[in-house]
């Protein structure tokens, strides 16, 4: 009764499990699903579009302003402490100012603005190469996962089978009853290790429910061995990786704070006309009724207390560092990107080491066990054959699962996914 009841938990936790799967769904179509339901992309792309509409709100002081105004106001007159008149005013006023750039000010902060909108849009391209990264990554675990659960249950059925064989053999007196309780711990621990795939393919599929936005899917393919391209030159491969598009655009907004910081002790200059459509009475007021009056502001400053001195020191400074952070995350690409290329390469190194070690130990295990079955082999030769088939087979999805997960870090390496996000106007 014992193992019926825990073969019947198992079973039923497997089904369960396979039950609450969810939609069959491609790589493609899952990375695609990430890009659009994904709460933090869709958090970090609203932020870049806000930064957009910063960045035109910044500048929007160089452009015309107009303004409309009206005003009252009521004088009384004294005449040895004798009110003679009272005489009440009101008008009515239009205001057009124009800044005028006579520094050179207005491109450079134009600039400055529009580098802001890049530097997000690329910080919006690094959290998209992390996360489809994590995604295809998580998308291979998971089959692996599910071949592994159906690997263990095939590891399962055939010790119960040979349990089978072992218990009849022992009815026939031919073997002890040690031989008997070897099968069954056998037995056993293959029903843990289908327990344990189960919960691993559970995990990684509510993984993949939270990245794309709660929507549960299951992935299709099979584990094969991919194939590889050749890969691009360094210098082509900086070009993709969005943390050093992010240090040279924080370089060139470094050089672009210097240059506004070199100009802050400019003169400005400001146009402004001003129309008064209505007053009453017509006197009231400058300018007068219907008259339009224009000006020009010049402004010079002389002293601000070497604000603007300390302030070109630290851009310059800033410069210096942004140099320096560039050529860090220079060193830090070509780093990542051959680790990410000695890791594909071992991965396909071990992925032929254990297809040649799967391939010696399917062959010893069907020889042990048609020797055993025919009595002339020992029932320990059976378990080790057995015990170390399982873990190569193991072994081998996992170094299938590593080749994808190698090529998808590879992939992140030189910003690979960063291509994937649409382009936006």
């Amino acid at each position: 009764m014992r193992r019926i009841s825990a073969l019947a938990i198992l079973i039923l936790a497997v089904f369960s499990g396979k039950a609450h799967s969810g939609e069959e769904i491609s790589l493609d179509a899952f990375l695609g699903m990430v890009l659009s339901n994904n709460d933090a992309l869709i958090s970090a792309a609203n932020a870049a579009d806000a930064s957009y509409f910063a960045a035109r709100s910044s500048i929007a002081r160089q452009r015309p302003s107009l303004g409309a105004s009206a005003a009252g106001s009521y004088l009384s007159g004294m005449d040895n402490g004798v009110r003679e008149s009272d005489i009440g005013g009101f008008e009515i006023k239009l205001e057009i100012i124009q800044p005028i750039d006579i520094s050179g000010r207005f491109g450079i902060e134009e600039r400055q603005a529009l580098l802001s909108v890049e530097m997000k849009r690329v910080e919006l391209e690094d959290a998209v190469n992390s996360l489809l990264a994590d995604a295809e990554e998580s998308y291979w675990s998971a089959i692996f996962a599910i071949e592994n659960t159906a690997l263990q249950e095939a590891v399962l059925q055939r010790r119960m089978e040979n349990r089978r064989i072992t218990e009849g053999k022992y009815d026939r007196e031919l073997v002890p009853r040690l031989d008997v309780i070897r099968a069954d711990a056998l037995v056993i621990e293959a029903e843990a290790f289908v327990a344990q795939a189960e919960a691993e393919r559970l995990n990684i599929l509510a993984e993949m429910a939270s990245l794309a936005g709660g929507r549960r899917i299951q992935p299709i393919g099979t584990l094969s061995v991919p194939s590889f391209q050749e890969d691009d030159s360094d210098d082509a491969l900086f070009e993709r990786r969005p943390d050093v598009k992010a240090a040279r655009l924080s370089l060139l907004s470094a050089r672009t704070a210097k240059d506004l910081a070199a100009r802050e002790m400019s003169p400005t200059l400001e146009a402004s006309a001003s129309w008064t459509p209505y007053s009453d009475p017509s006197g009231s007021g400058s300018p007068q009724r219907g008259e339009i009056e224009t000006s020009l502001r010049l402004s010079i400053p002389i002293l601000d207390g070497r604000s603007a001195e300390f302030h070109r020191s630290h851009a310059s400074a800033m410069v210096q560092s942004t140099e320096a952070s560039l050529r860090h995350v220079q060193e830090t690409a070509v780093k990542e990107i051959e680790i990410a290329r000695n890791n594909r390469d071992l991965a396909i190194a071990v992925e032929r080491a254990k297809k040649s070690e799967m391939e010696k130990t399917d062959e010893e295990l069907r020889i042990t066990e048609l020797m055993y079955m025919e009595g002339m082999g020992a029932q320990t030769d059976l378990i080790n054959a057995q015990i170390e088939n399982r873990r190569v087979r193991t072994e081998y999805l996992r170094a299938v699962k590593d080749l994808h997960v190698s090529a998808a870090r590879l992939r992140k390496a030189v910003g690979g996914y960063a291509a994937k996000f649409p382009a936006r106007g």
